[in-house]
């Protein structure tokens, strides 16, 4: 039975430098999380990484620049250092005596001045001193570290761009918990990495403890009724980037403790490959992507320099766990920042805290200390002396054979450059790789968005939070094509409206056909009257009494159903409203300049005097290609929206949400209206990307002629029917 450890064993370099590690870890997940701006970084993932390689190498130089000066300092400076100030001794001996006998005999009495050459013998001294220093600094840069061991950093290097730059990308395609779930199998593969290349034995206690490991983090993962939520080839990146961190961990390791050279000098060469490298990445990102920031752009926020920090950080810190422990434990200080996040998500991330939590990061610690209380050993140990010769032996042959092929020595810095423009290539790619592509390889579709029209289209009794919401879903052109996609929203509303002009041949009312699910509108710049009159059907039907509101969208704007639980639904929900109280205000935006607005709004203000509605001379604009409007407040968008008719849609819209948030706003409640301000795009925008798509839980618009993005978001939707009748049950 392992023996207690003692608080000083606690106090070694080795914990000190896990502990640190942890700490590092949970604030880079909560730091990573809390400066996304839905769901993306405002700053380019592959310069951040370039300028904290940059900022490492500064400090290992510096460090190594020390450590050389120490050195300097106490080693003997030998003969010819004797030899060398003897030699400047003597020419300032000749001086003076040259200077005596032509000088008076009281001048040598005299006290010397500044400027006198004994200061100029000490300031010589001290500049060839300096000099002499500068040689040393250079010459042990270059020496310190083998030739071999420089290629083989430099090939490191290559591993760590790849794994920095995809933990970016696997934000943006997974949430923390499952990247970190996926993270946790690092501990069996760097085990497993670590008896097969180094020869390393790990005990039976210490295979029960990566086991407990593995099993108490799925334990904490595991969510009743819930599957996969990710295509295939996005856990196919997650474990890219294990198996990679798996690898690096144990060459990194062999590395720092194979030779004696210094640990800031090691570093130096590490991340000054990695600073070369990261910068080729970002060039090749920019080609790849012109939408990518620019190197600097997006540093006008803290976050930004923080991630850029932690990054500067979290490398020391991993560097010192390699020398002074190993990477297992390692690992298992990833296994602890894990837990530890686990913990705070409910409270900052709004995620379902789980009871199997608790049970599952308790397995967690007590593996970490079964592990770490069974001290790794070489196998030799316990081995005769012959056959641990041989196991030796058996051990630098595998290290022989994983330097040589990391290092390519037949191919010295060629090779290295060719797996370094092959490495940039690769990450620049997986950085821009589009997750749309994702979505099509793990559905294996590469159908029209026609044919997944087809597919899950109709579902019954799934409970949503627009279950008692109509979806009033507007076409300005009759593109019919799109209903059998539209469809798919049918399991998420309690009725759905399709207004689309000239949708019912020869309709009784014309142009003007109106019922609950269906109208024939036919003109968009005062759709609010169809939508006014399917408001008074719903008020004077019982069939339709269970209607508490009513959404507004156009079919080429996505909704993500499930991201609106938590929205007030006795509010109106509009975009941003802009008020103008003057004519001269509006101008400039273009339907002010080419409609008579103004004088349409002001007028229809002045038909209100009598009734109970506020006055205030306001006249409004926004988008307007989504809202949503109570059930509490039809009676007014009613009357309100015949007065204002025919006024232009994007004015009419807002103006009334001006009129009722001013009549019936309580002063210390607030407005009567939610401003839609993460809704992405406007009236006129297009071509969202797959990532837009991903993060924004409604937007406009919508691109239907690309089918990738369109089956993104509608396999979206039949994902999310699955979810809720597994839930139902």
């Amino acid at each position: 039975m392992p023996k207690i450890m003692k608080i000083g064993q606690w106090a070694s370099p080795a914990y000190i430098a896990a502990a640190i590690l942890v700490v590092i870890q949970v604030a880079i997940g909560l730091l990573f999380k809390a400066v996304q701006v839905k769901g993306a970084y405002s700053f380019s993932t592959s310069a951040s990484i370039t300028i904290s390689e940059f900022l490492k190498l500064g400090i290992s130089t510096a460090l190594f620049g020390r450590t050389c000066l120490t050195r300097f300092r106490d080693q003997k400076r030998g003969y010819q250092f004797l030899e060398d100030n003897n030699t400047l001794l003597h020419d300032y001996n000749d001086k003076r005596v040259s200077e005596d006998s032509e000088a008076p005999s009281s001048s040598s009495l005299e006290p010397t001045a500044p400027g006198c050459p004994d200061e100029e013998f000490h300031v010589k001294t001290s500049h060839r001193q300096g000099d002499r220093y500068i040689s040393y600094f250079v010459s042990s840069c270059i020496h310190e570290v083998s030739k071999e061991h420089i290629i083989a950093y430099g090939h490191l290097a290559l591993l760590y761009a790849l794994i920095n730059n995809t933990v970016f990308v696997a934000f943006r395609l997974a949430d923390p918990g499952t990247i970190q779930l996926v993270k946790s199998g690092i501990t069996l593969i760097t085990a497993i990495t670590s008896l097969l290349l180094l020869g390393t034995r790990i005990m039976k206690l210490q295979w029960m403890g990566i086991a407990l490991q593995v099993v108490g983090l799925i334990v904490t993962q595991y969510h009743e009724g819930s599957g996969l939520t990710y295509p295939l080839p996005t856990y196919l990146v997650l474990l890219l980037q294990t198996g990679v961190s798996a690898v690096a961990g144990v060459l990194n390791q062999f590395l720092c403790k194979s030779q004696p050279a210094s640990l800031h000098a090691q570093n130096m060469v590490l991340y000054g490959f990695g600073t070369l490298t990261n910068g080729i990445v970002h060039i090749a990102i920019t080609f790849l992507n012109p939408n990518e920031p620019g190197f600097f752009q997006g540093y006008n926020q803290v976050g930004a320099f923080l991630v850029i920090a932690s990054n500067v950080l979290l490398g020391l810190a991993i560097t010192a766990v390699y020398k002074y422990a190993d990477a297992v434990v390692k690992c298992f200080a990833t296994a602890f920042s894990t837990a530890i996040l686990l913990y705070l998500a409910p409270f900052l991330f709004d995620v379902k805290f789980s009871a199997l939590v608790i049970p599952g990061t308790l397995v967690v610690f007590m593996a970490t200390w079964l592990y770490i209380e069974t001290a790794m050993k070489p196998a030799a140990t316990h081995a005769q002396p012959e056959a641990a010769t041989n196991e030796k032996a058996s051990s630098s042959c595998r290290l022989e054979l994983l330097v040589s092929v990391i290092t390519l020595p037949k191919w010295g810095p060629l090779g290295l450059s060719i797996a370094g423009i092959v490495f940039a290539g690769s990450i620049a790619t997986i950085n821009t790789w589009k997750i749309e592509g994702y979505q099509k390889q793990h559905d294996n579709v590469e159908t029209s968005t026609a044919d997944m029209a087809n597919n899950q289209s109709h579902r019954a009794g799934v409970k949503s939070p627009f279950a008692n919401t109509l979806g009033f879903v507007r076409w300005n052109e009759a593109y019919l094509e799109r209903i059998p996609l539209i469809q798919k929203y049918d399991p998420f509303f309690h009725t759905i409206h399709y207004s689309i002009p000239n949708y019912v041949a020869d309709p009784p009312t014309g142009g003007k056909f109106v019922i609950v699910t269906h109208s024939s509108w036919d003109n968009h710049e005062n759709v609010y009257i169809p939508v006014a009159d399917t408001m008074a059907l719903i008020l004077n039907d019982t069939e339709y009494s269970s209607i508490e509101g009513l959404l507004f969208f156009h079919f080429d704007l996505w909704i993500n159903p499930l991201e609106f639980t938590f929205m007030d639904y006795d509010r109106i929900w509009s975009t941003y409203i802009t008020h103008y109280k003057s004519k001269e205000a509006g101008n400039g935006w273009h339907w002010w300049d080419v409609r008579p607005l103004w004088e349409q709004g002001t007028s229809a203000i002045a038909a209100l005097n009598g009734t109970q509605y506020d006055k205030t001379v306001e006249v409004c604009a926004n988008w307007a290609d989504v809202y949503y409007v109570p059930r509490k407040y039809f009676s007014d968008f009613i009357y309100l929206s015949h007065l204002v008719d025919p006024m232009f849609h994007e004015s009419a819209i807002p103006t009334m949400f001006n009129i009722i948030d001013r009549t019936y706003r309580q002063q210390d409640a607030g407005k009567e209206y939610v401003n839609l301000a993460d809704c992405w795009g406007g009236c006129c925008a297009s071509n969202p990307t797959p990532e837009d798509i991903m993060w924004a839980r409604c937007g406009h618009r919508l691109n239907y002629l690309d089918p990738d993005t369109t089956v993104l978001h509608y396999m979206r939707l039949d994902r999310q029917v699955n979810t809720l009748q597994s839930i139902e049950g």
